[in-house]
């Protein structure tokens, strides 16, 4: 790890895992790339969005050559272990390198997107690279709402074309990407008091992969919460159970990899639940042996004196809907082959005082089917009585056959690799959609090293990857001065 630091983009790779930097929590990071800016004589822009744009005059040579900018997001995902004591709001994160690859320990990375900011200060950090005037605009809260692209002033930019450093294949150029939205149902939770015969239990399942909603959603990984749903349905159709909490997953864009709940059933029915949790394990282990063969489903005991519970209209209510939710891809391209059109992810289940919450998000690269699996969800909501609503929805990135900037990339990739770069569109929404609406003719692609399985603990980035990238990246700036 050492020998690493001696190269930039490690260096700062490893300087920003430093600061805690989880959505909503970016104040410390944003304060770090300003102070970063100051240091070095550069024009920097903080807003109150914590939204960051660093500039960079242009190399002699280069001044007449349109600028570009750089851009990424300051936030990432923070999602742990189960029996990690990370503390996301002050811990940093532990890096370690296990071969070719950079892991955290017990955690998430924080390559999606802190590639994009190591690159991006190495960049500025530069004395020896050609290049035209650099903007590089850094948001906050791209996992969670969205809301520091949507919000940043864009007047402040002058350039019309953008890498985007928020992708994960050194093979691929992203050129499209999908659009999506948040979507809550809400429960709100009639209680009831049952006799002393009744004991709480706690069901858990766990023991899942998980993964980005986007990047892994075509793997058909086990979700938690439709798995919890499942244990709870066929519980309910033998026993007499009620419900006290429901938990599960920790965000709407990342596979659930647990989920649990406490019931209230018989003391003497507890023999024949364990049994029929082993049978219905069985059954899930089966059903994901190739993709997710490690789930596993356990109750204990659950020392609670109160005997307050969902009634049990809610109980069913609650089941069936997670139950008849729509999960995972719901519809593939027909006119790009292999490409996932729209999905819907089972992101999150939280109990909150009188009241339980299901998150999902949808994504779609056609907005007609993005409407349908809403349409979808606002009647199972209407039906069994949950309270519905939408949240912030970010727009699809579509393809444009007149960038520039490709031309630019795939020269330079072949130039240095003597082969093609791969074209790519995704299921994934980056915050591209957002500039496009923001910036009429804004010329777009996306592009940066392998990284693996975001969005959960085993999350991973690979090094000669990160090196290659660079050089891809380095290559394109240099190259702006041909065709522009």
């Amino acid at each position: 790890m050492k020998k690493l630091m001696e190269n930039l983009f490690f260096k700062y790779f490893k300087e920003i895992s430093d600061i805690p930097r989880q959505s909503g929590n970016e104040k410390k990071i944003s304060d770090y790339l300003v102070e970063f800016a100051k240091q070095r004589n550069l024009e920097v822009i903080q807003d109150e969005y914590l939204n960051i744009i660093i500039k960079k005059k242009a190399t002699k040579g280069y001044e007449k050559v349109p600028g570009i900018i750089l851009q990424g997001h300051m936030d990432m995902v923070c999602v742990k272990n189960i029996d990690s004591n990370h503390n996301f709001e002050k811990d940093p994160i532990r890096l370690q390198v296990i071969g070719d690859k950079i892991y955290a320990t017990d955690t998430t990375l924080g390559a999606d997107d802190g590639v994009a900011l190591a690159y991006s200060l190495a960049i500025l950090d530069s004395n020896n690279l050609n290049h035209p005037m650099l903007e590089i605009v850094m948001t906050t809260q791209e996992e969670t709402t969205m809301n520091g692209a949507i919000n940043l002033d864009i007047s402040a930019l002058n350039g019309k074309t953008m890498i985007n450093l928020d992708s994960n294949r050194d093979d691929e150029l992203l050129v499209s990407s999908t659009g999506g939205i948040i979507i809550n149902q809400i429960l709100n939770i009639e209680w009831v008091n049952l006799d002393e015969r009744y004991l709480a239990y706690e069901i858990c399942v766990g023991g899942l992969i998980g993964g980005h909603s986007g990047e892994e959603i075509h793997k058909q990984r086990g979700n938690a919460n439709k798995i919890l749903a499942k244990v709870l349905d066929n519980l309910n159709k033998t026993f007499d159970i009620y419900i006290n909490d429901i938990n599960g997953g920790t965000s709407s864009n990342a596979i659930a990899r647990e989920a649990k709940a406490v019931i209230y059933i018989y003391e003497e029915q507890i023999e024949q639940i364990e049994n029929l949790l082993k049978d219905i394990e069985k059954e899930i282990q089966n059903e994901f042996k190739i993709v997710d063969d490690k789930v596993t489903i356990n109750i204990q005991n659950k020392n609670i004196s109160s005997k307050k519970v969902f009634s049990k209209k809610n109980v069913n209510d609650l089941i069936d809907a997670i139950i008849l939710m729509p999960d995972g891809v719901q519809s593939m391209s027909n006119t790009v082959e292999g490409l996932v059109e729209s999905s819907n992810n089972v992101g999150t289940i939280r109990r909150d005082t009188n009241k339980v919450t299901i998150e999902s998000e949808i994504r779609s690269c056609v907005k007609s089917k993005r409407y349908d699996i809403e349409s979808k969800i606002e009647k199972i909501s209407k039906l069994l009585n949950l309270n519905y609503s939408t949240r912030d929805p970010y727009p699809e990135w579509n393809y444009n056959d007149q960038s520039i900037i490709q031309n630019v990339f795939k020269d330079s990739y072949k130039e240095l690799l003597n082969k093609d770069i791969n074209i790519k569109a995704v299921h994934s929404g980056l915050e591209t959609g957002i500039f496009i609406e923001r910036i009429p003719k804004l010329d777009i692609i996306a592009y940066g090293p392998n990284a693996y399985e975001l969005h959960n603990p085993k999350e991973h980035l690979y090094i000669d990857s990160c090196f290659k990238a660079w050089d891809v990246l380095v290559k394109t700036l240099e190259n702006t001065i041909k065709y522009y």
